[in-house]
C-alpha cells in the first residue's frame, strides 16, 4: 500500500467534508496552469480543515511523495505509469500513449491528437449533446474518429482508444472508493475527469461539481474537437453547479453549451505562501521570459513577433522561451533572437522568473493566467492581456492588448529602459500579490460545497 493511500485512510474519519477532488494532472504529472490551480485550491482548503481527497489515476512511483506540499488525502488509482525520455511511452497493463517529442507532458497524446485538429482532420461524432441518449460517458459509443489522420497515421484513433479504456477504468476504481469512503460530494477538473464524476454521481445519487479551468472552443478556436465539445457539453448540463475562474470563462461556458448564469459560479484561482527559495526579479539582466505550453492558444508566435520588433530598436534585450508544444519547431525559425530553452518541471518553474526583467503573456485566449501570479509574486514586471481572467482581479502589473505587436514592443522598451518606473510596476505587484491570498477565493467553494452536501 504506498503512503498516499495510507494518509487518505487514516484521515477518512477527519471530520471534513466527504469531498472527493478528480483531477489528472499532480506533481510531477504536469501539464499547465490547472494543476497550479489546484495546488494552490487544495492547500487553501486544508488551512481552512476543509481539505478534500485528491483522487488521480496514476501509480505511486510516478507521484511526488508530497505534491501539495502539505498533508491532505490522496488517492492513486494504480491505473497510469511513465518511463522518462524522448518519445516515452506513458504505460499500464491497460493501455499506452506516447509522449511528445521532449518527453514533458503526462497526457500529451492529447497535443499529437491537437495537431491533427489544426490539420483539418474530422471526426465521425457527434458534435452536440443529443438528449435522451441515456447516461453520459466519455468516449463509449458515437465517439468514433476518422481512421488515419491527415498525414496518414492512427494517432488520434489510437488517442481516444486510450482514453476510453483509461476513462472507464478511472470510473471503477473511483465507484469502488466511493462506496468504501462513503463520499458525499465529487469535485472534478476539467474534460478528463468530468466523464467519471458523471457516471459516479448517476449511479450513488451524489452531486457533482464541473471546474471548467477552460473549454475547447478557447483552447482551440479555429479546430476545437467535437467529441471534447460533447463531453465538455454533457458536463455542463449534468453536473450539479459549475465552477469557473473568470467571469470571461463562465460566459463561455454559458452560451457555448446552453447552460444558464445562474449555475456557474465564478471562483477566481487562489494563490498560496508556499515554501521554496525565494525568486526575484532584476532590471539589469535585460531578460524577458514566456513560460507556457508552446501552443497557438498561448502565442509563443506572438511572442516571437514581439521579441523580433524589440530587437530591431534594442539588440540588448534577450528573448528566453520555457516550454514545449506542437509550435516549438516554429519558433526554432525565428532566428537567434529567441532563445528556446524547453520545459521544466512544475517544481522548478520558478527558476525561469529568477532574475527576469519581465514575463510577456501574450496569450490568445487566457480563461485566467496563473503564470501572471506567479510573476508578481517574484517581483517581475509582468505584461498580461487584458481580456484575461486574471484581469478580472489584478490591478498591477502591465494590461496589453495582445494582438498590438508593435504596441507591447513599445512597452517593453519603455519598461528595460527606465529603472525608476521598472521598480515602481514590480513594488506594485508585489504590494497588491502580498494580500491575496487572504482574499479567501476558497471560501466560496466552501460554501458551495456546505449547500450542495446539505441535500445529501
Amino acid at each position: 500500500m504506498n503512503v498516499m493511500n495510507e494518509i487518505a485512510r487514516k484521515t477518512e474519519s477527519s471530520g471534513a467534508p466527504p469531498v472527493a477532488m478528480l483531477t489528472w494532472e499532480i506533481n510531477p504529472m504536469v501539464a499547465g496552469g490547472s494543476w497550479t490551480a489546484c495546488y494552490h485550491l487544495v492547500r487553501n482548503l486544508v488551512k481552512h480543515g476543509a481539505g478534500p481527497t485528491v483522487i488521480a489515476p496514476w501509480r505511486a512511483d510516478c507521484v511526488d511523495a508530497d505534491p501539495f506540499d502539505c498533508t491532505v488525502p490522496i488517492i492513486l488509482l494504480g491505473i497510469l505509469g511513465h518511463d522518462e525520455g524522448s518519445n516515452s511511452i506513458i504505460a499500464s497493463h491497460y493501455g499506452h500513449y506516447v509522449r511528445g517529442p521532449a518527453g514533458s507532458f503526462p497526457y500529451a497524446a492529447y497535443r499529437t491528437h491537437s495537431l491533427w485538429g489544426y490539420a483539418g482532420g474530422s471526426y465521425r461524432s457527434h458534435s452536440a449533446y443529443t438528449p435522451g441518449l441515456g447516461p453520459y460517458r466519455p468516449f463509449r459509443g458515437g465517439y468514433d474518429c476518422c481512421d488515419t489522420a491527415a498525414d496518414g497515421s492512427r494517432e488520434s484513433q489510437v488517442f481516444f482508444n486510450f482514453m476510453r479504456e483509461t476513462g472507464d477504468l478511472y470510473t471503477e476504481r473511483l465507484l469502488d472508493e466511493a462506496r468504501r469512503i462513503g463520499f458525499a460530494l465529487f469535485h472534478a477538473h476539467d474534460w478528463v475527469t468530468f466523464g467519471a464524476a458523471a457516471e459516479v454521481s448517476r449511479e450513488l445519487g451524489k452531486p457533482w461539481i464541473a471546474h471548467f479551468h477552460s473549454i475547447e472552443h478557447d483552447r482551440r478556436p479555429w479546430a476545437p474537437d467535437a467529441a471534447i465539445e460533447r463531453i465538455e457539453h454533457g458536463a455542463a448540463q449534468s453536473a450539479n453547479s459549475i465552477i469557473t475562474p473568470s467571469r470571461l470563462t463562465a460566459r463561455s461556458v454559458a452560451e457555448r453549451y446552453g447552460v444558464p448564469a445562474s449555475k456557474i459560479v465564478v471562483i477566481p484561482n487562489v494563490l498560496s505562501n508556499t515554501p521554496g527559495q525565494p525568486v526575484s526579479g532584476g532590471f539589469g539582466s535585460r531578460r524577458v521570459i514566456f513560460l507556457g505550453r508552446l501552443e497557438m492558444q498561448k502565442a509563443p508566435d506572438r511572442f516571437a513577433e514581439i521579441a523580433g520588433s524589440v530587437r530591431e530598436r534594442d539588440s540588448g534585450i534577450c528573448f528566453h522561451v520555457y516550454g514545449d508544444g506542437e509550435l516549438r519547431d516554429t519558433l526554432l525559425g525565428y532566428g537567434s533572437w529567441l532563445e528556446i530553452r524547453g520545459a521544466l518541471r512544475w517544481s522548478q518553474r520558478l527558476s525561469a522568473l529568477d532574475g527576469a526583467a519581465a514575463v510577456l503573456v501574450p496569450s490568445r485566449a487566457e480563461p485566467f493566467g496563473m503564470v501572471v501570479l506567479e510573476a508578481m509574486q517574484c517581483g517581475v514586471p509582468v505584461l498580461y492581456s487584458s481580456e484575461a481572467g486574471v484581469a478580472e482581479v489584478i490591478e498591477s502589473g502591465i494590461p496589453i492588448r495582445p494582438d498590438d505587436v508593435g504596441g507591447i514592443a513599445d512597452r517593453i522598451l519603455e519598461l528595460l529602459a527606465d529603472s525608476v518606473l521598472w521598480e515602481n510596476v514590480a513594488l506594485a505587484e508585489r504590494e497588491e500579490i502580498r494580500s491575496y491570498p487572504e482574499r479567501g477565493y476558497e471560501c466560496r467553494l466552501m460554501q458551495m460545497y456546505a449547500e450542495l452536501l446539505q441535500g445529501v
